[in-house]
């Protein structure tokens, strides 16, 4: 499904964006790629996404290495 329609972004674009990139901010997401950043009608639709994207990830776990 395209969400912003003036740069041709996918729901699926965004929320895969999303969870290869966990940490990222709103801003981040919008600059990266692209979404909203035509007329941005659909800036309340990418930061819906955003959220409930963000609320499916798991909590920050720090990696632990062996020495």
């Amino acid at each position: 499904m395209v969400i912003c329609h003036c740069k041709q972004v996918t729901k699926k674009e965004i929320v895969s964006f999303i969870r290869k990139h966990p940490d990222i901010s709103e801003n981040e997401l919008v600059s990266s790629t692209k979404a909203s950043t035509g007329c941005g009608r659909c800036r309340s639709e990418v930061v819906k996404i955003y959220n409930e994207t963000k609320a499916t990830l798991p909590a920050n776990v720090q990696l632990k290495i062996a020495f």
